[in-house]
């Protein structure tokens, strides 16, 4: 699915990783990365990458989601547009707290399984 995600963009416009550590269900089944949109290096760039994430950002455009369904691919990209959100309200609250360590180690062994 491709979307255009304001929250997730504007983390790419910013040159702003995307916050995987700060809500669980993001850093156990989402992952994040970003790709230039538009030329041949974007389909090499994922080719990998997008075996083992649902989500990938293209920098300063949009996102690209899959799942084994449609609606699988819908709520990867609201997932992804949520941590986003929560990310700019928190920070602009003041702080971004992540996630313990010891819970971002409990949900990549998730990741794993």
């Amino acid at each position: 699915m491709h979307g255009h995600p304001p929250y997730s963009i504007a983390l790419t416009i910013a040159g702003i990783p995307f916050p995987t550590d700060i809500v669980p269900e993001v850093l156990a089944l989402l992952g994040a990365l970003y790709a230039t949109p538009g030329t041949q290096d974007l389909a090499f760039s994922i080719s990998d990458p997008i075996k083992t994430h649902n989500a990938v950002l293209l920098s300063n455009h949009g996102s690209l989601t899959v799942g084994k369904t449609l609606e699988e691919a819908l709520i990867a990209l609201e997932r992804m547009e949520l941590a986003a959100q929560l990310y700019y309200l928190a920070h602009n609250l003041g702080k971004v707290i992540p996630l313990p360590e010891a819970e971002i180690k409990r949900l990549k062994a998730y990741q794993d399984l």
